[in-house]
């Protein structure tokens, strides 16, 4: 259920709405229901989409969506006073690698599910270009790849990139052409808007095409900005069409077309939400007698419109233009209901769980988009005894807009925590523009005491509580402090040897850098205790410097962290991914000489030291991030894992002890710890 406030729908007709909006920067998303009935002047009605990534395999959720799709737009035409489905575009990215197997899946869906009547305006994505070329793909589609179409006295241009990649330069090759085609299209000096498709966004306009960003392409913005009735539609960036942002205007306009396969989101903290696969965006575009067009939201997943639709009442008209980027000034933020509170359930020593309604939005030109949550310890001073509250990493969660069953409450999981302590926490509501709930939501809530840890962190040479791997001449010992039954096993593949050396002053395992590793398995949950602070120490020595990335310890894949030799550089890099970005900070190390390597984060700083002194820091903040990956959560000894959970960049040396503890160091434990 939408948990915005919705005016009242007989407050508006279609025909006062679009006069309205034609005069005002302050109405933009606007509830569905103010189109639910159409008029009998629709003249024209078209279904929008990009990024199908057919399989080569019927049963995928992306078949059943789009087939779902066109049949539900066949049987809501059929409903309506203007009962023609004219046209289906499609941006790109049909197929998932480009082979015929595969477009020729999608072909079979059209050819069974659209009547003849209904024309294909289709352009090739990056996807499409894998595994065939261009001759192929207009073969199989029975049309150009670039290409002018006229259908009931509208124009429709489809450009393809030439060599299926991003990079400036790349629609150079078509560039006269589509000149020619625009000039063309436009040259009947109407109010009539004319319709481009192409596969990616121009640079700096729709979500997705704006740094920090990449999703962009420079060499169409020159062009289209002599085209102001131009109604520019692109994919490739799989960003939600429900995100007021993914309608732009400045020169002309520009809608983002989502995707039917995967959302592949980013916003500043925030990474993919759980369900990032649950995506179906569908515009159904319908144009009126007056050269007004509408474009409702389909969602291909629930089988229904989202409540919201977007309107180009005047194309053409750009001082009237409403999506533009006053609306990042404009916007009103969101509010929480009289009485709205948030929760605290299900704490235990290391991790707690809040709950809070959603918040609200009312002015349609913005969304709930996402919340921050602060978090803040209450820490006792080791000399004084002072307390004092001390700020944890903020952390970010989706509102899950972009569902159309977004839900009516949150929950937010908070991991990492520090048992036996006292937490507080506010909670702000963001809408897509930054503007920020002046209310927050607060509370409080105490961990208990965790019976399984008995570490003293304070100590000044403190024993590892997670992970404490050394080596006997029989093999490998794992000996965290903390009161747990049964120790994690250490599994050994292959057949390192176990060898007393005099240089490192214990036993060391010799690893081949081929094949022979450890492996020490984790679970999500165990994980959970590593998100907000970490310290992980190992002692090596390379034996050869290959050519090559070799790991003597870590558990990096698609998330974590590990210490890694980069053999053609002859530098340490230490990876930790934080935010779902990882983080690299290197330093020169050579082959032959024991280093005792420590990588230090406390939630705001990344310090990796060799030998107890510092080397480098960088300022990171944010949670600790690790593979959604099953078999891929271990930790490695003498490789790192890969993603079918065997190792990887396998290490030629020998490795002392690896480590890891729930918090960070301080410098001079460090310092103890790595003597």
């Amino acid at each position: 259920m939408n948990p915005k406030k919705s005016p009242n729908p007989q407050m508006f007709s279609r025909r006062s709405f679009l006069a309205a909006a034609a005069a005002s920067a302050g109405l933009f998303f606007i509830p569905r229901s103010v189109f639910a009935d159409s008029p009998n002047d629709v003249v024209l009605r078209a279904a929008i989409v990009s990024d199908v990534h057919y399989k080569n395999r019927r049963d995928t959720p992306e078949v059943d969506r789009f087939e779902r799709m066109l049949q539900f737009v066949n049987e809501y035409s059929a409903s309506q006073p203007y009962k023609n489905f004219d046209v289906l575009m499609i941006g790109g990215d049909m197929s998932d690698n480009g082979r015929v197997d595969q477009s020729g899946l999608l072909r079979d869906s059209l050819k069974k599910y659209l009547k003849p009547e209904t024309k294909w305006i289709f352009c090739m994505g990056n996807h499409d270009h894998w595994g065939g070329n261009r001759q192929i793909w207009e073969e199989l589609f029975e049309q150009p790849a670039n290409k002018r179409v006229e259908v009931n006295g509208f124009q429709f241009i489809t450009l393809s990139c030439e060599k299926g990649t991003m990079r400036d330069g790349d629609f150079q090759y078509a560039m006269p052409w589509l000149k020619e085609q625009l000039d063309a299209a436009c040259a009947d000096n109407t109010n009539k808007p004319v319709f481009l498709i192409q596969h990616y966004p121009v640079r700096g306009t729709v979500y997705g095409s704006c740094p920090p960003d990449p999703w962009g392409t420079g060499d169409l913005s020159e062009l289209l900005k002599n085209y102001p009735r131009l109604i520019d539609f692109a994919g490739h960036s799989h960003y939600p069409t429900v995100d007021p942002r993914s309608a732009w205007q400045g020169e002309y306009t520009a809608f983002g077309t989502g995707t039917m396969s995967y959302f592949l989101m980013r916003y500043d903290k925030l990474t993919r939400p759980a369900a990032y696969r649950n995506a179906g965006n569908t515009y159904v575009m319908e144009i009126h007698a007056d050269n007004s067009v509408v474009l409702k939201v389909y969602d291909a997943v629930t089988n229904k419109f989202f409540d919201c639709v977007y309107v180009v009442a005047q194309p053409g008209a750009v001082e009237k233009f409403i999506y533009t980027s006053r609306r990042y000034e404009t916007s009103q933020p969101p509010y929480w209901a009289e009485g709205a509170a948030a929760a605290v359930q299900n704490v235990t020593p290391v991790t707690a769980e809040i709950t809070f309604p959603q918040a609200k939005w009312d002015d349609h030109e913005s969304i709930v988009h996402s919340y921050r949550v602060d978090l803040a310890r209450l820490v006792k001073d080791a000399q004084t005894g002072a307390e004092a509250w001390v700020d944890q990493p903020s952390q970010y969660e989706w509102s899950q807009y972009f569902f159309n069953d977004m839900p009516e409450a949150m929950t937010v999981a908070l991991c990492g925590l520090n048992w036996n302590s006292r937490y507080k926490f506010t909670v702000t509501a963001l809408n897509c523009f930054g503007k920020e709930s002046e209310k927050t939501l607060e509370g409080a809530f105490s961990t208990p005491d965790d019976p399984e840890e008995c570490v003293d962190q304070n100590a000044e040479k403190p024993d590892a509580n997670v992970l404490n791997v050394t080596f006997t001449p029989d093999g490998p010992v794992n000996a965290p402090v903390n009161r747990r039954k049964t120790q994690k096993t250490v599994e050994v593949i292959g057949s390192p040897a176990y060898v007393t050396d005099a240089a490192a002053g214990a036993v060391a395992a010799v690893f081949d850098g081929a094949s022979n590793h450890c492996q020490i398995r984790f679970t999500e949950e165990e994980y959970a205790r590593l998100t907000n602070a970490i310290s992980y120490t190992a002692r090596f020595r390379l034996d050869r410097m290959e050519p090559r990335i070799m790991v003597p310890f870590g558990n990096t894949q698609v998330g974590g962290y590990n210490f890694r030799v980069n053999g053609q550089k002859k530098i340490l890099e230490v990876w930790v991914e934080i935010g779902k970005q990882y983080h690299t900070l290197t330093t020169p190390i050579e082959e032959g000489k024991y280093y005792s390597a420590a990588c230090v984060f406390d939630g705001k700083t990344i310090v990796v030291y060799l030998n107890g002194e510092e080397k480098v820091r960088k300022a990171v903040s944010g949670r600790i991030t690790y593979t959604a990956t099953p078999e891929s959560r271990s930790f490695c000894i003498g490789s790192d894992i890969n993603g079918k959970g065997t190792g990887e960049f396998f290490f030629p040396g020998s490795v002392v002890y690896a480590r890891v503890y729930s918090w960070a160091l301080t410098p001079q434990q460090v310092k103890a710890v790595s003597e």
